[in-house]
């Protein structure tokens, strides 16, 4: 795919500055800062390749400067996911796969989700501390039904493996078995007893009262991950 003008002159830019600064060949450097090959490098360089936030961090890191000395868009994107005062160095924290966005709302098909391994391969990912378990995935809030807590383009981090406990804001999944399509949502975890098998009989409430509850004793609902970590944008930048 041809890049853009934008991500042309990203690539200018960093060829400049290699050339300024680095005192290794693209072999040594791509070695050392985990960029593949030096063909992959070389592509980076020459616009042959268009760069994504993890190449931007290894490279900023090996050349002593910051994503935005290079590209502007990936520092901005950078700012969006970890805050201006947390900035991602290579290799020191784990890679979270940003996924799908959650629908904070009515249940929606388009927040179904690509696999982990291609959202961390094409960039799509946010950094979590080194020991943060492998099965951890991310995602980003639409809609209104969450707000205030939650609001649209928030990050949160989930883990599929936790049972949820009252009050937990939780990632469900619900079948529409008019089109036997999954819908997925994000919502607070309400218990409300147990059905003759035994079954939990729960509710997921939004927070904003203008949207509806759902029940599992009505929708066929599935939890499929428990929230963690909630990352937000406080402000706009300038």
């Amino acid at each position: 795919m041809a890049l853009t003008h934008e991500q042309e002159k990203e690539c200018a830019n960093l060829k400049r500055l290699f050339s300024e600064r680095s005192q290794m060949t693209q072999k040594e450097f791509a070695a050392k800062f985990g960029l593949g090959t030096p063909g992959n490098l070389w592509q980076y360089l020459n616009a042959r390749r268009a760069l994504n936030l993890d190449v931007a961090v290894k490279f900023a890191a090996g050349l002593g400067v910051e994503v935005a000395d290079f590209s502007p868009r990936l520092a901005e994107k950078q700012r969006n996911l970890y805050g201006a005062n947390l900035v991602p160095v290579a290799n020191a924290f784990k890679k979270i796969p940003l996924l799908s966005y959650v629908q904070a709302g009515l249940p929606h098909d388009g927040g179904q989700v690509q696999s982990a391994r291609t959202a961390i391969e094409t960039g799509d990912f946010v950094y979590g501390d080194p020991d943060t378990p492998d099965d951890y995935y991310a995602l980003s809030v639409a809609g209104r039904s969450m707000e205030p807590d939650f609001v649209a383009g928030d990050i949160v981090i989930v883990d599929p493996s936790l049972t949820p406990s009252p009050g937990d804001i939780v990632v469900a999944r619900r079948c529409d078995t008019a089109s036997d399509t999954f819908e997925t949502s994000l919502k607070k975890y309400r218990p409300r007893g147990y059905d003759e098998s035994g079954r939990v009989i729960f509710d997921l409430s939004p927070i904003n009262e203008d949207f509806p509850t759902l029940h599992s004793s009505r929708d066929k609902l599935d939890i499929i991950g428990v929230v963690v970590e909630h990352r937000r944008r406080l402000r706009n930048h300038r």
